[in-house]
């Protein structure tokens, strides 16, 4: 059987600023889960689109009974992103798949951020995933489990990304009424220098890409969630 996430936000900020602040996501300690972030392949097609593929380690949560097993069999966790971003229609999607424990469950996941079509000062985020596991008489079990830990993740991103709105926001403010009191500092206080550098582990893995086709905060009441299975 599989279990399908559904999700979608709207943010009080234009599509350029929440764009922006997606490439600022991690590191985070809210999602400490994410302990690297690679930038493998990035290109502008010649219909404009910019083309950005990235390689995620993770050391997702588990329960109790999961983790000896998982990480046995698994260990860390590889997720392959492709995000295509055009400017010219404001629309940016983004579409993951993992590389590790396939065999253990089949998971993916797209999300979209778009100019909302009501309010260009606003930016519409929907995100789905479906989720199918492969283990006998657990399936529903890590089907379940997953759905639920997708959907906490959801929320702490976007989380993140209202965060990283606000600062940009913020510095934005601050360079227009005060262009020469500035003080110029990274946008995402947790990015250290050591943190742009590669991983061994995760350049093992960009060996083995497949190809690829193309908490909420509560104020608003626009964010909804469903699962079905």
């Amino acid at each position: 059987m599989v279990k399908l996430f559904d999700m979608t936000y709207v943010f009080n900020h234009p599509w350029s600023v929440v764009t922006s602040a997606f490439w600022r996501k991690y590191p985070h300690p809210i999602a400490s889960h994410i302990v690297s972030v690679d930038t493998i392949d990035r290109r502008l097609e010649p219909n404009g689109d910019l083309i950005t593929v990235r390689i995620m380690e993770t050391l997702p949560p588990l329960e109790p009974w999961m983790e000896k097993f998982y990480k046995q069999t698994v260990g860390s966790s590889y997720i392959y992103e492709v995000s295509t971003v055009n400017a010219e229609k404001k629309k940016m999607v983004i579409k993951s798949v993992p590389l590790t424990g396939n065999s253990l469950m089949e998971v993916e996941e797209t999300c979209i951020y778009s100019e909302h079509p009501s309010d260009p000062k606003q930016t519409l985020y929907e995100q789905k995933a479906s989720i199918a596991a492969k283990i006998p008489f657990f399936s529903a079990a890590l089907e379940n489990f997953s759905v639920t830990s997708l959907g906490n993740s959801s929320k702490n991103g976007v989380q993140i990304i209202e965060q990283h709105c606000n600062t940009i926001n913020k510095f934005s403010a601050q360079a227009l009424f005060n262009p020469f009191k500035l003080h110029l500092r990274p946008i995402n206080p947790h990015l250290s220098s050591s943190s742009s550098a590669s991983s061994p582990s995760s350049s093992s893995a960009a060996s083995s890409i497949p190809s690829l086709s193309s908490s909420l905060p509560t104020a608003s009441p626009l964010a909804r969630a469903s699962i079905s299975s």
